[in-house]
């Protein structure tokens, strides 16, 4: 049976691979066949905002899967935004509060 693995990024401080480039630091010297990048382009987008096509190409060579979430930026009365998926507005409420 033939394996590949993949390494989804995540959105977060706490993360590796939250910024593109751990992930890549880590994998770009070995064969795609074993090991890839299911890349998440919202994550990505949160992260690097404008930058994620520089990120979704750097990849590339890696890609097992692309995911793909629609959201939108929510101000909040803090500094900054926050993000939600539009499938789970309740949950972002919910999740913005605590924040």
């Amino acid at each position: 049976m033939k394996q590949q693995g993949g390494w989804q990024n995540h959105s977060g401080a706490d993360f590796v691979g939250a910024p593109i480039w751990d992930v890549w630091t880590m994998i770009r010297e070995l064969d795609p066949k074993h090991i890839g990048m299911c890349f998440y382009i919202s994550h990505s987008t949160l992260e690097g905002r404008l930058s994620w096509p520089v990120q979704a190409r750097l990849m590339e060579p890696f890609y097992v899967a692309v995911y793909l979430k629609d959201f939108y930026w929510r101000k909040t009365r803090r500094a900054g935004s926050r993000w939600c998926a539009h499938s789970a507005k309740a949950q972002c409420s919910a999740a913005s509060s605590r924040i």
